[in-house]
């Protein structure tokens, strides 16, 4: 089954905070989570679901990114796939790739945390750590 990546539309606002509170594990790591979304749309409902990008297979979302500003962006995934070493790689590979429409070429940091084979993914790229709160950064205008 392949992973696709998208831009939802506005209407899709309320169902995608629904999943994404159902994400939520009280003993996982803080990830992207449903107030993140109430506070980035007070920019309105538009311009939030411009700047979500969703990963799904058959449909249903399996990994959730703001892009919160140009050059970081913050993750969610659903706790049962957080360790699906596909999907990591296909979010890494629309990650890395500034033609995929994810992150613009430059300096960029992800907030990927508890999402270790996406971690893994990220460094076999050339993505280092960087601070504490965000844990992988790289310069996509570098070639790989």
């Amino acid at each position: 089954m392949d992973t696709v990546l998208r831009t939802p539309a506005a209407s899709e606002l309320t169902d995608l905070a629904e999943v994404l509170a159902g994400w939520q594990v009280d003993d996982g790591q803080v990830q992207l989570h449903p107030g993140d979304l109430g506070w980035y749309s007070m920019r309105g409902a538009d311009a939030t679901a411009e700047a979500l990008r969703i990963w799904s297979r058959d449909g249903g979302p399996l990994a959730m990114g703001l892009l919160d500003g140009e050059d970081l962006l913050r993750l969610a995934l659903d706790p049962e796939v957080r360790d699906d070493v596909a999907l990591a790689r296909q979010v890494c590979a629309d990650v890395v790739d500034p033609g995929r429409g994810v992150l613009s070429a430059g300096s960029a940091v992800v907030e990927s945390r508890g999402a270790v084979a996406l971690q893994q993914a990220l460094r076999g790229e050339g993505w280092v750590p960087d601070e504490p709160w965000t844990p992988l950064c790289r310069n996509l205008s570098e070639s790989s």
